[in-house]
């Protein structure tokens, strides 16, 4: 009887102590931190720009985010200033419908805040005189959502990824309704960036030239004609992160690997996925040109035997008409000659 109460008392005394014992872990252990992954991809250097850069497409291909807003992109070449609106002139409209909602709802409108604040920290931090495009976007998860700020540094080579993570947090007009919409949390879980270095086995000739047009990677997916061409990728994180509780899960729990290598592991079925794609499209190209090249074969020898029949008629007919015209000419002798014949006994009988 008297361990049982003893195993009770202890159990009270030892259960809150946890939580305690965790958050004075997580007070010893470091707020930053900075890893990196390295892996390789038989792809073009364009082809993996390309996915980095194109951050609409990104919930195709990343099973883990439930949606993605664009906030806006700004163009080195155009005013270097942020733009008081969050919407890209080209969504003019919506940003209208996004900030009417916002006066009716103050919490959105007060996420909408953080949001520009969370930009223009990450404008400070990435060196905004550096040049570079730069798309400011957020993605929703399952738990929360992202403020992410994506700068093209040295384009088709290096990109800044700054981005702020926080957990439980009221969704912007147009995200899914899938996603929390708890009251936001004040403090991030997750602050920091990833920086994306990309570098090919091959020369830099193609890279010079993708240096002189920074848009010409846009346009559309481009793989190398050789396939011996591998990009090796680095993802080198730098991470702030400010809560105790959350630093001592991703210690112990999660690692500070975990997101890299999801994205690059969904990276990788990415460029698989696009390679099979250009695949199939080439071998049902290939397949047309076939297709027509036969129908032209088929059509220049029925065109060859038609002439060939003509050519072996041709002669029969010649003959034909030669013996025609000697019948006629014939004709027209013995009636001369009988005309002649009869002209000469008149004047003999005469």
């Amino acid at each position: 009887m008297v361990s049982a109460t003893f195993a009770i008392l202890l159990s009270i005394l030892i259960v809150p102590c946890v939580p305690i014992a965790i958050y004075l872990i997580g007070l010893l252990l470091p707020a930053s931190h900075i890893v990196s992954r390295t892996t390789t991809f038989k792809t073009s250097r364009k082809h993996i720009w390309r996915i980095l850069t194109d951050v609409q497409e990104y919930p195709q291909w990343q099973p883990k985010l439930r949606g993605l807003v664009l906030a806006q992109t700004v163009d080195p070449d155009q005013d270097s200033g942020m733009s008081s609106n969050v919407v890209s002139d080209s969504d003019h409209t919506e940003g209208e419908q996004t900030t009417s909602s916002e006066m009716q709802n103050p919490d959105t409108a007060n996420d909408t805040e953080s949001d520009k604040r969370a930009a223009m920290r990450a404008r400070r931090l990435s060196g905004r005189d550096q040049g570079g495009s730069e798309t400011l976007f957020v993605e929703y998860t399952k738990y929360g959502k992202r403020t992410v700020v994506l700068v093209e540094q040295i384009p088709g080579s290096k990109i800044l990824r700054i981005m702020e993570e926080r957990n439980n947090v009221v969704p912007l007009q147009g995200a899914p309704a899938t996603v929390p919409t708890t009251p936001a949390s004040k403090k991030p879980t997750f602050s920091g960036s990833w920086t994306f270095d990309i570098s090919s086995n091959f020369d830099d000739k193609e890279f010079s030239t993708l240096k002189s047009s920074r848009h010409s990677m846009f346009k559309q997916p481009s793989f190398a004609d050789d396939e011996s061409e591998v990009i090796t990728l680095k993802v080198t994180q730098q991470g702030v992160i400010k809560k105790p509780m959350v630093r001592v899960s991703y210690m112990l729990l999660f690692g500070f690997y975990r997101s890299i290598d999801r994205f690059l592991k969904d990276l990788g079925k990415k460029i698989e996925e696009d390679k099979a794609m250009m695949l199939q499209e080439k071998q049902a190209a290939q397949k047309e040109e076939d297709t027509v090249a036969s129908m032209s074969l088929d059509h220049n020898d029925s065109i060859t035997e038609a002439e060939l029949e003509t050519d072996a008629e041709t002669p029969k007919q010649t003959v034909i008409e030669s013996t025609i015209l000697n019948h006629k000419a014939s004709s027209v002798l013995d009636k001369d000659w009988d005309l002649v014949s009869e002209i000469y006994e008149r004047k003999k009988d005469q």
